[in-house]
């Protein structure tokens, strides 16, 4: 239950508008740009989970994230706890983890 991004319109809160399984285990945390300016790129969310992962998703492709960032196999698993868009120089969108020590 606590794995899944779920979206809704908050007109109609009934019906969501995007749902996936998003980790195996709990998300801690999330992020989001919206991408509706011209040159902001996609309209995508990004989340750090307890399995250790960052993924980015983009709701308008379903059920697989577009990038997923892990550690490496037979290396130690380490919570992910914050996760953030960010604009470095030349305007590029790209996902920041501060909380998941992968060196």
């Amino acid at each position: 239950m606590y794995n899944k991004i779920v979206l809704k319109n908050l007109q109609d809160t009934y019906a969501p508008v995007y749902s996936v399984q998003a980790h195996k285990d709990v998300i801690n945390c999330i992020d989001g740009v919206a991408g509706r300016s011209e040159g902001c790129g996609a309209p995508e969310i990004v989340t750090g989970g307890k399995d250790g992962s960052v993924k980015v998703w983009d709701p308008r492709q379903k059920d697989k994230p577009v990038a997923v960032i892990e550690t490496a196999e037979g290396e130690k698993k380490r919570e992910c706890w914050t996760v953030a868009f960010g604009v470095p120089k030349g305007g590029h969108i790209v996902p920041h983890s501060a909380g998941c020590n992968y060196s």
